[in-house]
């Protein structure tokens, strides 16, 4: 098994990426889109709610116990090797998000799980709060390790096969040339900000225009452009300190494409980053204020829709 994670500030765009009816199968996926309705396709939960907005409501709700804490939800993703396909059903799936969850510190925290069908590997999400029923915070020390051997412990418990291989897609890599000036300077290279910026807006869900308007005003020093065919905008470009990568110089899935793959970041209207795009550094930080509070209604009339 592959457990990977993502935190993130938008509790709306996740559920919605996670409870998207195109991830299941027929009937749920008709049902869903015809009533809006998701219990039936959640496998394990610990919060009420019944639609994706009640999800992401309760979400928000409960983050405000600790206004200091910015990344309000976690979402990680479970996928088996294929041969395990049939054999985990789900209360077994259940059973191990639970495990998973409370040995990661979630088990004060509401939750809920849904299997995709979307992929040939067997796997599913789990969204859970990073603020706690009590206003604590998961602590995310040394996250990415502490999976590591869980993934090994949790093969164990459940009798599943494990798998060390990472998608070799999303590695970053410093070229050797680079490896040598940080050896002989000691600076933080172009690249590793690029690379600790992008992790820091990258949401599960979220539009391109979303993504983009974080990015310029969280870290304003960083420049964003776009290559068009035609109408089309098919690459995209980040700079900062005088150096510019494309973004699958930066690793594939910081290309436009590996955005759209792996975080599921896809363009909502061309005219909208067109628009993002154009706004004053003072006019980003007031639509992004906007987007916090949830003011739908002022991100509309200003002729957005992110």
């Amino acid at each position: 098994m592959i457990i990977k994670v993502v935190r993130g500030r938008e509790p709306g765009a996740l559920c919605r990426y996670v409870l998207a009816p195109r991830k299941q199968k027929e009937p749920e996926r008709s049902q869903i889109e015809r009533s809006g309705v998701v219990s039936p396709v959640i496998l394990c939960s610990t919060m009420p709610g019944s639609t994706t907005e009640q999800l992401a409501h309760n979400l928000h709700l409960l983050a405000k116990l600790n206004p200091n804490v910015e990344k309000i939800v976690a979402h990680y993703s479970v996928s088996l090797h294929p041969k395990e396909a049939k054999q985990v059903g789900r209360s077994q799936i259940a059973a191990i998000s639970e495990m998973m969850l409370s040995e990661l510190g979630h088990g004060m925290c509401p939750y809920f799980g849904v299997e995709h069908h979307d992929a040939e590997q067997k796997h599913w999400h789990l969204v859970a709060s990073t603020v706690a029923y009590d206003g604590s915070w998961v602590n995310n020390s040394f996250e990415r390790y502490r999976i590591r051997t869980l993934e090994e412990q949790l093969a164990q418990r459940f009798q599943l096969l494990t798998s060390r291989e990472r998608a070799a897609q999303r590695k970053k890599h410093l070229t050797t040339g680079e490896y040598r000036q940080k050896a002989r300077t000691g600076e933080v290279l172009p690249k590793e900000k690029l690379w600790n910026a992008l992790d820091d807006c990258i949401e599960q869900g979220i539009s391109i225009e979303r993504f983009v308007l974080s990015l310029r005003v969280r870290y304003p020093e960083i420049s964003v452009q776009f290559r068009e065919e035609g109408s089309q905008k098919v690459g995209i470009s980040f700079g900062i300190d005088g150096a510019a990568f494309a973004g699958r110089r930066l690793g594939k899935a910081y290309s436009l494409r590996g955005l759209r793959a792996h975080y599921g970041i896809e363009t909502v209207k061309a005219e909208s980053l067109d628009r993002v795009l154009a706004l004053s550094p003072k006019q980003c930080q007031e639509l992004y204020a906007d987007l916090q509070s949830g003011s739908a209604q002022a991100q509309k009339a200003a002729g957005f829709d992110l």
